[in-house]
């Protein structure tokens, strides 16, 4: 992002479970923190599923092309499969997803009239509402529902006739207030 966050970070990284169709997002201040997070999220698998990633499907950034990342993956039998370089139509679902969620986040933060430094707050939250919203995959569960193994519990952004007011206009507006608040100052 050309902006830094509030919490310092300039980019993201979205890793989505092919299975479920959930997306994890992590916030970096360097790209060089990928790797630490392609670990933790390895091991969050691990301890979920109780069983291992098979495999990482990736661009060809220098941030998961790399020894460490390579030499991670292989002591964990997962498989790394790079697009070929300078082809990101290869990675097309991947790039339409980030694109998604980049002009969800920026229409959140223009709705809201909020500065850019809240990005990774409103991505955050459209990742959080696409964790929650029926998918072509699946017509009848959401994502998180697949991960988590229950229903998600969305009470607490929804408008009803009690908080339906001038502030709470309409259903993105009202959820990023409510979950970020205590950012806004």
């Amino acid at each position: 992002m050309e902006t830094t966050s509030s919490g310092g970070a300039k980019f993201f990284l979205l890793l989505k479970d092919e299975g479920s169709g959930f997306r994890t997002v992590y916030f970096l201040k360097h790209k060089d923190d990928t790797f630490e997070y392609i670990k933790e999220y390895a091991n969050l698998l691990k301890n979920h599923f109780e069983s291992d990633m098979r495999y990482l499907r990736v661009d060809n950034g220098r941030e998961f092309i790399n020894s460490n990342v390579s030499n991670f993956l292989k002591s964990r039998g997962i498989k790394l499969l790079p697009s070929a370089p300078y082809t990101p139509e290869q990675n097309g679902r991947a790039e339409r997803e980030m694109r998604t969620i980049v002009e969800s986040a920026r229409t959140m933060l223009l709705s809201c009239n909020l500065p850019k430094r809240f990005w990774a707050e409103a991505v955050n939250t459209a990742v959080y509402l696409l964790n929650r919203t029926l998918s072509s995959r699946s017509n009848d569960t959401t994502p998180y529902e697949l991960w988590a193994q229950k229903k998600p519990n969305l009470t607490h952004g929804s408008i009803s006739p009690e908080t339906n007011n001038e502030n709470n206009i309409f259903f993105a507006k009202f959820f990023f207030i409510h979950q970020h608040n205590h950012l806004l100052g």
